[in-house]
């Protein structure tokens, strides 16, 4: 079992970014922006280290049959090292699907058109669909 006592870190120079698409009903919450954000950056190669977080979100918040076995994929994916699906190895896992959050952030911080959010969201989902890669959309309010 994962230490559910973990905390998410929200990468703090997107902030804004992360609210608006919350705040106009994009998304329904701020995780089901960085979930999105990691897909997002995981499709583009963008790996982004970061220092400054905002308000960390509770690790109990991330569904145990979606969100955190997305964690874990994008993490083998990146490593291909099965090792990272070890329970011990759950933090850097983590730290890996924090990245590539803020790379998606900062890929979608360059290609969303803040006056037409949902439309621009729905591009960038297409997009996905168009390269044969599946998300789970349940979170957004589309």
């Amino acid at each position: 079992m994962i230490n559910k006592d973990y905390r998410v870190r929200r990468p703090q120079q997107y902030d804004s970014l992360i609210s608006v698409l919350k705040s106009e009903g994009v998304f329904s919450s701020f995780k089901s922006v960085l979930v999105f954000a990691a897909v997002i950056g995981f499709k583009q190669s963008k790996r982004i280290e970061f220092s400054d977080s905002s308000e960390k979100i509770p690790l109990h918040i991330f569904s145990d049959d979606v969100d955190i076995p997305l964690i874990n994929c994008i993490a083998l994916a990146e490593t291909e090292d099965v090792n990272i699906l070890r329970r011990e190895s759950f933090e850097k896992a983590l730290i890996i699907f924090e990245e590539y959050a803020c790379g998606g952030l900062a890929y979608l911080e360059g290609v969303i058109d803040l006056a037409h959010c949902k439309e621009s969201i729905q591009r960038q989902i297409q997009d996905l669909g168009d390269n044969n890669l599946t998300i789970d959309i349940t979170d957004l309010n589309l």
